[in-house]
C-alpha cells in the first residue's frame, strides 16, 4: 500500500507568534504485523491538559503509543490513519479507550462481537466505547479503505 501523509505541525516562535515548525511526509508502514494494514501514526500525547512546550515536541512526534490505542497512563490522546487492503482478513480486537473513527475512503463494515453489522462510507464517523470489534471489513474488493482515528 503507498499511503502517505503530510504532516504539518505549528507551534511558537520566540516572540510567541504562531509558526509553522515541521512539514512533512508520513510513509505508512505495516501495523499490527499484518501485512494488509499499513498507518502513519500523526500524533500522540501522554497527558491531559497537553504539555505544548518546545520540550514536549520531540516525544510527541515520536509518539507515546506502546500497546496498540493504550497511551502510557491512560490520560493522553492519540491520531493516526489506517488503510485496509481490499480483502484484508477480519480481526476482533478491543481497545481499553474511546476510539473516533472516521471513514476517509473507501467502504467497510464495522463488525461487532454481538453480531451487530453497520455498513460505513466515507464521512462516516464511530465512537467507539472499549467495545469488541473488527475495525475495518473492506467490502469494496478493488479499493482500499481508509479511515482517520
Amino acid at each position: 500500500m503507498a499511503l502517505e501523509v503530510r504532516r504539518i505541525v505549528t507551534g511558537h516562535d520566540a516572540n510567541g507568534k504562531a509558526v509553522v515548525k515541521t512539514d512533512e511526509r508520513l510513509q505508512a508502514v505495516s501495523r499490527l504485523g499484518r501485512p494488509h494494514i499499513a498507518g502513519c501514526e500523526i500524533w500522540s500525547t501522554d497527558k491531559m491538559p497537553v504539555d505544548n512546550s518546545e520540550e514536549s515536541d520531540a516525544p510527541q512526534r515520536a509518539g507515546f503509543v506502546r500497546r496498540y490505542n493504550y497511551v502510557g497512563t491512560g490520560q493522553g490522546t492519540v491520531i493516526r490513519i489506517t488503510e485496509f487492503a481490499p480483502g484484508a482478513p477480519k480481526f476482533m480486537h478491543r481497545t481499553e479507550t474511546v476510539d473516533y473513527a472516521l471513514l476517509l475512503s473507501g467502504e467497510c463494515d464495522l463488525e461487532l462481537d454481538s453480531g451487530e453489522v453497520v455498513h460505513m462510507k466515507p464521512g462516516d464517523i464511530v465512537v467507539q466505547r472499549g467495545t469488541r470489534c473488527t475495525p475495518g471489513s473492506t467490502m469494496d474488493r478493488r479499493r482500499p479503505c481508509s479511515r482517520l482515528s
